[in-house]
Formats: C-alpha cells, structure tokens, sequence
C-alpha cells in the first residue's frame, strides 16, 4: 500500500512477454560500445557523431550502475525511439532509455552530443 493510504487496483492480465516488446523495437541504425564507468562519469554532457539524441543523466546513470561487466553497448534506432544499453559482456541484460527532447531540460540535463563533440 502507498504511503499516502491510496490503495491501487490490481490488473486481472498477463505481463507482456519482454523478449517480444524487445523484438518489436526498431532495428538500431547506430551502436557504439563503451567503457561503462567512464560514460557515467561523463554524465550530463556525452559526445558523439551525427546522431543527436537526449536522455536523462539519472536514468542514463541508472541503467549504467545497473550493467555487468566493464563495457556497455549503447544501440539507437534514432533520435525519438528508445535508446538500448546493453551490457557489452552479457548481451542478455537490456535496458530501455526513452528519449527526451533536447534543450527543455534543467541545467546539466538532458544528455545530449553538442556540435563539435565536448
């Protein structure tokens, strides 16, 4: 029960199958494999090529903590679909990342790879 008495309903259906959703997903046009604590340590501000997309540091940063091994493959199928972090050792552990828009976010947030690189 929530902390403020609100009693939540529950739902009377199946969990969506995750290996479904995940094979629905757009195929990803662009996937760079990197060290997973340096790429934390660079949060609010990543560097890259041509493909320019926002994501939030706390929720990057959580997926990155999340990761097994040192290196964690990134995988976009573009600018407003779901960013995958996976790690780069054990392919199987998945993280979705949505997206957000860049430029609308407090200081220091959303990630983003600014012209020129950093």
């Amino acid at each position: 029960m929530p902390l403020d008495g609100t009693t939540l309903p529950l739902l009377n259906q199946d969990f969506p199958d995750y290996r479904a959703v995940l094979d629905a997903l757009p195929v990803p046009a662009q996937r760079v494999v990197v060290d997973r604590v340096a790429l934390r340590d660079a949060l609010p501000v990543v560097c890259g090529g041509e493909l320019r997309i926002g994501l939030d540091p706390a929720v990057l940063g959580a997926a990155l903590e999340a990761g097994v091994g040192p290196d964690v493959l990134l995988e976009f199928a573009g600018p407003q679909q779901v960013a995958r972090v996976r790690s780069a050792d054990q392919g199987s552990f998945t993280t979705l990342v949505m997206p957000v828009a860049l430029g609308t976010a407090a200081p220091g947030a959303p990630t983003s790879a600014p012209p020129g690189g950093r």
